[in-house]
């Protein structure tokens, strides 16, 4: 630059716009993180939540709601989920599984579950952050879009 002229040099100005742009690519990968470990912890609350109202109803009438569509709460643990309580999220939905009486092939996931709730999501980084908050004997992928947090197995609760 020449004596007495103010300003940036084309040089300048393109470092500066590569570090603002390394600086956002990472503040933009540890946000996307944080989000999905968020929302990761919301599907495990919820997948703790349906598992104590399908408890309590299992307590008060010794059976297990059928199973329905993903999406749609049984009827029985409406009233013992929270106020509010949802199960379709933004970024998962849930499905009541019963599966007792089903017969499934020898090594498909679903014959460690008989009665369980799942976590349904076309983000398999989701899937894996809630494994990885879940006790892995609990929880257990049964399709590439869903984990399954199993209630009762074949031996038992």
């Amino acid at each position: 630059m020449k004596q007495g002229q103010s300003g940036f040099t084309l040089v300048e100005l393109a470092v500066a716009l590569v570090i603002v742009g390394i600086v956002g690519g990472i503040s933009i990968t540890a946000y996307t993180s944080i989000m999905r470990s968020t929302h990761a912890m919301q599907a495990v609350g919820d997948l703790y939540a349906v598992r104590a109202a399908a408890y309590m109803n299992y307590g008060d009438s010794s059976q297990w709601p059928a199973d329905l569509p993903v999406g749609i709460p049984p009827a029985e643990l409406v009233s013992r989920l929270p106020a509010g309580f949802e199960f379709v999220r933004r970024d998962y939905r849930l499905d009541w599984d019963n599966w007792v009486g089903q017969p499934h092939a020898p090594g498909d996931p679903r014959s460690l579950v008989l009665v369980g709730v799942s976590v349904v999501t076309t983000d398999p980084k989701l899937l894996d952050t809630i494994q990885s908050l879940l006790s892995r004997g609990y929880v257990i992928r049964t399709g590439p879009t869903k984990a399954t947090l199993r209630i009762i197995g074949p031996g038992g609760l």
